[in-house]
């Protein structure tokens, strides 16, 4: 919070709207070692992505003067994925934040391999036979789509190394019958509602 008033306050907040207005979608994915983690906001221009670079970089930079808790000094460097420029903030030896912003995306990443994901997408979440079957003729209006496929998801966690919490075994055989989950949700002015579909195999 400091950092943000240092940087102009309540006019450094506005120059992130774009990551908090546009649509956004966050996803999770396996890679060799952990989850990554990705967030892609849509619609950012170029004037937008100026000015949203402009405010991330100033507060990146000062996380990077200052030591983490862990004694790691974080690292703050240029790169290139997938032949766009990025820029990678390591903060931990574990934890490393990759962002960039290209057509028309801001992207910002637990791992330069979910901005490379994203650039190289062929496919589309429209593409998947588990999402939202009976429910794609409604999302005009919706406030929020929700997608698991809990095979993957499940898989995930073991990745994350949960295999082997009790919780964690549980919830896996609570869920064993389940394939998929998704929900559009819709927001108006005095109510919220909900639609949702599960797929048992």
């Amino acid at each position: 919070v400091r950092d943000i008033e240092r940087s102009g306050g309540p006019r450094a907040l506005r120059g992130l709207d774009p990551l908090l207005t546009e649509e956004a979608a966050l996803f999770l994915s396996r890679s060799g070692a952990v989850p990554v983690v990705t967030v892609v906001v849509n619609d950012i221009d170029d004037a937008e992505a100026d000015r949203v670079l402009a405010r991330l970089q100033p507060l990146l930079a000062r996380l990077v003067q200052r030591p983490a808790a862990t004694g790691q000094v974080p690292t703050f460097r240029p790169l290139q994925v997938a032949g766009i420029n990025a820029a990678s903030l390591r903060v931990t030896p574990s934890l490393e934040l990759t962002y960039a912003i290209f057509d028309g995306r801001a992207v910002v990443s637990t791992s330069p391999g979910g901005i490379r994901r994203v650039k190289l997408a062929r496919s589309r979440l429209l593409d998947n036979d588990l999402f939202a079957p009976g429910m794609r003729g409604r999302f005009d209006g919706a406030s929020s789509l929700l997608f698991l496929d809990l095979e993957q998801l499940l898989a995930l966690g073991e990745q994350a190394g949960l295999g082997e919490a009790a919780g964690f075994q549980a919830l896996e055989s609570d869920l064993a019958a389940v394939r998929a989950v998704s929900a559009v949700t819709r927001r108006r002015a005095a109510t919220r509602t909900a639609e949702i579909f599960i797929e048992v195999p």
